[in-house]
């Protein structure tokens, strides 16, 4: 991802993979192959619904930093202070999240659909 990229939904800024928030970061590869970055998972939701389209999506391992494929990702539902509050992290491997929920309290994992909801009913 280039430096200074600005979220294609909300303008904010996109964070590198090697700052703290970077691992919240987002993309989405459009029909016509353009690769566009969101500051996190939400953006890019609420970005297909206002534009009425479906990308091939990808998030941020939470342990390796890996892009991964949003729809196989495992969602942790958090308490962490994410570009637009959601505080969702997400996992490559399902074991990785469960191991993340044992050791903090008050997380818990998310299917995508009721990630997507959420994003759909935020942006309405």
């Amino acid at each position: 991802m280039p430096e200074n990229t600005d979220c294609a939904f909300c303008n904010m800024v996109v964070y590198q993979q090697n700052v703290p928030l970077g691992v919240f970061s987002a993309q989405a590869i459009k029909k016509t192959g353009k690769v566009v970055y969101y500051d996190d998972i939400s953006c890019l939701l609420y970005d297909e619904v206002k534009n009425r389209e479906t990308n091939k999506k990808y998030v941020r391992d939470y342990k390796t930093l890996n892009w991964v494929q949003a729809e196989k990702a495992t969602y942790v539902k958090t308490s962490l202070t994410s570009p637009m509050d959601d505080g969702y992290i997400y996992f490559a491997k399902e074991v990785e999240a469960k191991n993340y929920i044992a050791k903090h309290l008050g997380t818990k994992i998310v299917p995508f659909q009721a990630v997507q909801k959420e994003s759909v009913q935020k942006y309405q």
